[in-house]
């Protein structure tokens, strides 16, 4: 288990009651969850709540605040991104 690790970054853009999760895939093998936090802190308006991959989660949105992440569900959700690591392998398929 990973711990997530609070690294704000982002402010987000106003208030959010969110109700749902908006889990997407950053689908650019390679990057890492820093990676994703480290273009976040440089003043993007685009951010996410939490992003994670095989190695560690971070939080760098605060969970009451609005992010651009999922269109129309933006007022709903709290955004997860999930990373693909180039040098783990997938874990093993559920049958």
């Amino acid at each position: 288990m990973v711990t997530i690790k609070r690294e704000i970054v982002n402010a987000g853009h106003g208030y959010l009651a969110p109700f749902l999760l908006a889990v997407h895939s950053t689908a650019n093998p390679g990057a890492t969850a820093r990676n994703h936090r480290d273009l976040w802190s440089r003043g993007y308006d685009y951010a996410v709540h939490l992003t994670s991959d095989w190695c560690e989660a971070i939080q760098c949105v605060e969970y009451d605040r609005l992010c651009w992440q999922v269109g129309n569900g933006n007022s709903t959700c709290l955004g997860i991104e999930i990373c693909e690591d180039l040098w783990v392998p997938a874990p093993p398929s559920v049958e």
